[in-house]
């Protein structure tokens, strides 16, 4: 009777301990899965990827040559100080302005450098007046105003096309209209165009036209005396005709004194004939003072004379 109770005791110790066994299991399955639910909350997050250094961009001067400008200085080009130099850039200028602007550009010395632009410029705007004012007025290697001179004094190779330059100019830049008409009308006296000059200052807006109508009388009659103080005379406005006059009789007095002094006697008497005594006779004593001395002795009875002499 007693050995069926040991079975019995054996099986119920052997159920305790898979009993325990299977408790274990489930204890640890379930801290197995809680720490796998808990995993994310203390995973490290990815990282973003580093974003890409994007490097500033290197602003295109308005100032700088033309595009595709070649680093490379012409084969035949002779040095930047040579003096012939500045009559190789113009004719490079007008072929390829691109290839004479850069190698102007070589030069370190400012100031030749800049009378290279110049050079450079007068060539491109012979062929192409309009392009090379658009570069010159947006540059920073020359004073502008010496640039746009260089431009006009490239463009008057054509006259017609120099006043259409200006013309076009002041409507694209009217704040700057008494400078492009400045230089018009002394690049049309560099290459004799006197008469185009002064017709053109004649017709500039009110507030220019003293200012040019002096520069082109004064200029003409440095070279062709006669002629401009006749051209002045004809005027028909009062103020105008003034202006342009003694504009003429200042440059007939650079050019010839004597001869203004001279040629005053046969002048009509009055206002005209008084200040082209007066600035012809004192311009003569200036530059030779003995002739115009000897001349004054010979003539001192004259009406004019007096107040032509007068401090």
């Amino acid at each position: 009777m007693k050995e069926p109770q040991q079975k019995k005791s054996s099986w119920a110790l052997r159920g305790g301990l898979l009993a325990g066994v299977a408790l274990l299991i489930t204890v640890g399955v379930l801290i197995f899965s809680g720490e796998k639910q808990d995993a994310p909350a203390q995973a490290i997050a990815p990282l973003a990827p580093a974003p890409t250094e994007k490097k500033p961009e290197v602003p295109v001067a308005r100032s700088a040559p033309p595009p595709n400008t070649p680093s490379a200085k012409p084969a035949e080009a002779p040095s930047t100080r040579s003096p012939e130099a500045i009559a190789w850039l113009e004719r490079l200028g007008a072929e390829n302005p691109t290839q004479a602007i850069s190698w102007a550009l070589t030069e370190g010395d400012p100031q030749r450098r800049a009378e290279l632009v110049q050079a450079a410029l007068r060539g491109w705007a012979s062929v192409d007046g309009e392009a090379a004012a658009h570069w010159a007025r947006n540059q920073s290697y020359a004073e502008q105003g010496l640039a746009m001179s260089a431009v006009f004094n490239g463009a008057n190779k054509s006259p017609d096309k120099a006043i259409q330059l200006a013309q076009r100019l002041v409507k694209e830049d009217p704040a700057h209209s008494a400078d492009y008409g400045s230089y018009l009308v002394f690049s049309l006296g560099t290459v004799g165009e006197f008469s185009r000059a002064a017709a053109y200052a004649a017709e500039s807006p009110a507030d220019q036209q003293t200012q040019l109508l002096t520069s082109a009388y004064n200029r003409w009659a440095q070279h062709e005396p006669e002629p401009a103080a006749k051209a002045a005379l004809r005027l028909t406005d009062p103020a105008m005709q003034r202006a342009a006059f003694q504009a003429a009789i200042g440059g007939w007095a650079q050019a010839d004194p004597e001869q203004l002094t001279k040629a005053a006697l046969t002048f009509p008497e009055g206002e005209d004939r008084k200040l082209a005594l007066t600035t012809g006779l004192r311009s003569w004593i200036e530059k030779n003072p003995a002739a115009a001395e000897d001349w004054i002795s010979h003539n001192k009875y004259m009406p004019e004379m007096d107040a032509a002499l007068e401090d």
